[in-house]
């Protein structure tokens, strides 16, 4: 299955068996007599002459050929081709002769190169998963069937406080609260059973992690697994929310202030709403109770009497509780919304207030400032303030005067 071609101590063939016609495309009566370089590439005739002569020499019988540097043979077509090839030397009736046994390895070749630059993508992947896993912003911990870790990279190093070459070795229970350890450790164990590559950690319940110093963050994850060797590997893959947990509470904490807020502002509407129907009940409604009863007995008065004082005294009494009845209206619609406040600014409706809830409790109120041109809401929410402040006085203060700084 190897080309023998043997050539004399001029390095003619002598010799050219089947298999080597059929490599190099030369019948054998052909190739007979040929110098040998004539089934060589040009570029390696010079070096193959001199090595031939120097093995003539050595007086070694055989030797391997291309161990140095590739060899390659020259086809009749002139194509080349790559071989394996050895020599050896006799001598017949006083003459040397040289045998060079040789074998095409281009398939073989081929393969090497395509295995070589497999090997070399092989490495290159190697690279860039090992400088994914360096530069990674999350944590990348792998351990082995036993939950021993066998890798841990510069971000678990920063989370965890561990140096890698420490970390190494250790049970990942180390990693882990105390109080969590069992239920992971069965976790992880359920999962190598189930066949399933990879799972997201943590959907039931929060997940907490465990630094050198003893402290605890929360975490997300997710956790895969591969066979490498038969041993099952696992890894997991983490990051610290510690400031998304502190957002979401921060959230939860001021959605739950909006409404305790939104509580507060319908009861602070309806019992707006019960004292203004109170003020209309107790306040108009009385006095319009009485008007209509004067005019009752007014209409009595003028049909039965005389006497136009007494119906003029009557008159002016109704138009007293008619002006009262206006100024009650003007109140309450005051205290829903100030027409100063509008017309001439907050301060003026701030002193106007003042002055009301002065005439009407007995309280002195004083009020100092200087007005400033602010938006409504602002000027709205000021008068507000104010208003609930007094309210505030009467209610739960023994006070003798009030100040109002602005």
């Amino acid at each position: 299955m190897e080309a023998i071609i043997s050539v004399d101590a001029d390095q003619r063939v002598v010799l050219f068996n089947p298999m080597a016609e059929t490599l190099f495309g030369w019948p054998a009566d052909q190739a007979i007599g040929q110098p040998l370089t004539r089934f060589i590439p040009e570029r390696f005739r010079a070096a193959h002459e001199a090595h031939v002569r120097r093995f003539g020499i050595t007086g070694v019988s055989d030797r391997q050929m291309g161990r140095q540097r590739a060899l390659y043979a020259l086809r009749r077509d002139g194509t080349e081709f790559p071989i394996e090839a050895s020599i050896s030397q006799t001598t017949h009736r006083g003459s040397k002769l040289f045998t060079v046994m040789l074998r095409d390895i281009t398939e073989r070749t081929r393969a090497e190169k395509a295995m070589h630059a497999s090997l070399q993508r092989v490495r290159e992947s190697e690279a860039r998963l090992a400088g994914i896993i360096r530069s990674s912003m999350e944590a990348i911990i792998t351990v082995d069937s036993t939950q021993h870790v066998i890798l841990f990279n510069p971000m678990a190093e920063t989370l965890f406080g561990w140096p890698a070459d420490q970390a190494i070795g250790r049970p990942l229970g180390d990693f882990i609260p105390e109080r969590f350890r069992a239920a992971h450790d069965a976790h992880v164990r359920r999962f190598g059973v189930t066949g399933v590559s990879d799972r997201q950690m943590g959907r039931q319940r929060a997940l907490y992690a465990l630094r050198r110093d003893g402290s605890e963050f929360p975490i997300e994850a997710s956790i895969s697994q591969i066979a490498d060797g038969g041993v099952s590997l696992y890894t997991v893959m983490l990051r610290d929310i510690t400031e998304r947990v502190r957002a979401e509470q921060a959230l939860r904490r001021s959605r739950e202030e909006l409404q305790q807020l939104s509580d507060s502002i319908l009861a602070t509407r309806e019992e707006e709403k019960r004292r203004i129907a109170r003020e209309l009940h107790d306040d108009l409604g009385q006095r319009l109770s009485a008007l209509k009863m004067d005019m009752t007995m007014l209409a009595a008065d003028v049909s039965e009497s005389r006497d136009i004082r007494g119906i003029l005294a009557d008159i002016t009494d109704m138009n007293g509780v008619i002006d009262d009845t206006v100024a009650s209206v003007r109140r309450i619609a005051s205290d829903l919304r100030p027409a100063l406040l509008d017309e001439l600014g907050m301060l003026t409706a701030i002193e106007w207030l003042a002055a009301d809830f002065s005439s009407r409790y007995g309280l002195p109120v004083s009020v100092d400032g200087v007005d400033a041109d602010v938006p409504e809401q602002t000027a709205i929410a000021m008068f507000r303030i104010v208003q609930e402040a007094l309210s505030n006085v009467v209610r739960h203060a023994d006070a003798t005067v009030v100040g109002v700084s602005l």
